[in-house]
């Protein structure tokens, strides 16, 4: 794993590498597929879009993890999260990228971004597809998607982005609930960004825009099948659909809730 330190980014005057950057990122703030890392992560926060390093070629943060976090630095109170890291400041981009140039960039989705992701995941069978077929067959139902910013992740699916315009429930990110092979980035989450590429044993990603319009609401029918998702049940819930009538599933509650109090002990 790649470490940074506090002062990895600092840019060093008479570079360049911070203003070069910022002139990079204001030629093309639409299609970042063509630009260097660091400008499209500059593109993106300039959206309003939170960022943050990724390992290069991964889809991993950058940052170290929580069990090896060694307490020093932005941790000294307690290990900071990549979700608290991600960021729109430009000063802490620069610095970022200029200490790591060849690190991926995450979108950091939810209503921090104002933008959450319709993930077509096809790479469980790239042939027939998993989460194309799913789609088309919701849209045959309900109507097309409308236009939105898109990004293709190579051969094996594609990132719808919608703002959070009509989203009055909590959007957290259900994998395959919605339909086979469609997933959601939404609060907690993220995606990665272009000219990002992973390499793994199965697939080479390379994000590329495939829309560079600005990303726009949802349909109704979509965000109400989300709006009516049924999350993961809990021990909670379970539990509550125990009927405690008679004497016995009343004996059958308690004994599961000693259980439960036992675990957490």
């Amino acid at each position: 794993m790649i470490g940074m330190s506090e002062n990895a980014g600092a840019a060093t005057p008479g570079k360049g590498s911070g203003s070069e950057i910022n002139n990079r990122a204001a030629a093309s703030i639409d299609d970042t597929s063509m630009l260097p890392l660091a400008a499209a992560a500059l593109s993106y926060a300039a959206r309003g879009w939170r960022v943050h390093p990724l390992v290069p070629s991964r889809k991993i943060p950058l940052w170290h993890r929580e069990d090896r976090c060694p307490r020093i630095g932005d941790c000294v109170t307690g290990h900071v999260k990549w979700t608290q890291r991600a960021t729109t400041d430009t000063d802490t981009i620069v610095k970022w990228w200029t200490a790591n140039p060849a690190a991926n960039v995450s979108v950091v989705t939810g209503p921090a971004s104002g933008v959450w992701v319709l993930d077509v995941d096809d790479k469980d069978d790239p042939v027939r597809g998993v989460g194309s077929p799913s789609l088309a067959a919701l849209e045959r139902e309900h109507g097309d998607l409308p236009p939105t910013y898109t990004v293709g992740t190579g051969s094996v699916g594609v990132h719808h982005y919608f703002t959070y315009e009509g989203v009055d429930f909590h959007l957290g990110n259900p994998a395959s609930k919605l339909a086979p092979g469609l997933d959601i980035r939404a609060e907690g989450g993220q995606v990665v960004a272009p000219p990002s590429r992973v390499d793994d044993p199965k697939h080479v990603m390379a994000y590329v825009v495939l829309d560079p319009r600005p990303p726009v609401p949802a349909p109704a029918w979509l965000l109400d099948k989300l709006r009516n998702l049924k999350p993961k049940p809990t021990a909670a819930r379970r539990l509550a659909h125990i009927d405690a009538a008679t004497p016995e599933n009343r004996e059958r509650l308690a004994a599961a809730l000693r259980r439960r109090r036992a675990g957490a002990a």
